[in-house]
């Protein structure tokens, strides 16, 4: 299954050891496993799919929480996708609505420190914010000028790019504006 794939490659492909999050990923992967009992495995199979995979009937966004390992550094990754819709006059002052897709990403090197990300796609443009720790914040120039090498190299339409120090750990429902109108509803969407 994909959450026992990511699991044991996080543990295979990591050198860093931290104590905690080692035993808990075990207790999860054994008692998955390992339970004499259905309900047992179920709930644990169920912890380990909570943790990587969220998805609320009150909160319209997919989430999930990835522990990564890249090149030696440990690091801790969230992702929210969601799904935005901006009112729009057509022709003839007809009102639609335009759907745009949006991705923040948030991730905590351990050496480096915070970083975020949201892309907003709309209409085949994507759009940047890209948030980098204080540490880094003498190099936003270079890691603006790569990045924008690196999307012409991969023939991605970058209408919009920002690159600046992270000041504030925002949260997810800061990010999408769509949230607050759907507190009382409930998201049917599949």
């Amino acid at each position: 299954s994909l959450k026992a794939s990511l699991i044991n490659t996080y543990e295979t492909s990591s050198d860093v050891k931290n104590n905690s999050v080692e035993s808990f990923l075990e207790l999860l992967k054994t008692g998955a496993r390992d339970s004499e009992s259905l309900a047992g495995k179920s709930v644990m199979g169920d912890m380990a799919e909570s943790l990587l995979f969220s998805h609320s009937v009150h909160i319209p966004l997919t989430h999930m929480f990835l522990p990564l390992n890249y090149n030696g550094m440990f690091m801790f990754s969230e992702l929210w996708i969601g799904k935005e819709y901006e009112e729009s006059s057509g022709k003839k002052g007809n009102t639609g609505y335009q759907q745009s897709y949006k991705v923040f990403v948030t991730f905590d090197i351990q050496s480096l420190g915070y970083f975020e990300t949201t892309l907003t796609l709309k209409d085949s443009n994507l759009a940047l914010d890209i948030y980098v720790p204080g540490n880094l914040s003498e190099y936003i120039e270079k890691i603006k000028n790569d990045l924008n090498v690196l999307l012409s190299k991969n023939n991605l339409n970058v209408t919009n790019m920002t690159v600046q120090e992270s000041v504030k750990k925002r949260k997810f429902n800061e990010v999408f504006s769509n949230l607050t109108e759907r507190k009382s509803g409930i998201d049917v969407t599949i």
